[in-house]
């Protein structure tokens, strides 16, 4: 993630910047906030591009926080991502390789994060 600005309170636009083997993609992503059911729900659309790759995208997200015992929270995240043009036509098995690490990646940043708070 390079960058995010805030649009409004239910607007963002992101710069994203992938390396997937020998391509380099870098996608400006619109994300809207379509339902947020405070504080245990929350679902999030959008679209983006690449136009130097004339590539694109679509993405849907749910997160899903539910309270457990002893002050612990269960985080749930579904996410579908569908990935059209030059980049779309990589591979499955590349795309889903580079996807399962750079979520191994999140897990390992939200931990740290959450420990250091």
């Amino acid at each position: 993630m390079q960058s995010i600005d805030v649009i409004s309170d239910k607007e963002y636009l992101a710069s994203l910047k992938v390396k997937i083997s020998f391509i380099s993609a870098s996608f400006k992503i619109r994300t809207l906030i379509d339902t947020l059911e405070h504080p245990t729900y929350l679902k999030t659309t959008g679209t983006g591009e690449d136009a130097a790759l004339a590539s694109s995208l679509k993405h849907q997200s749910e997160v899903f926080l539910t309270e457990l015992a002893d002050q612990q929270t269960e985080f749930k995240i579904h996410t579908k991502v569908e990935i059209f043009g030059r980049v779309g036509t990589f591979g499955l098995s590349a795309m889903k390789t580079k996807a399962d690490r750079m979520w191994d990646e999140f897990v390992v940043n939200l931990q740290k994060s959450l420990v250091s708070n």
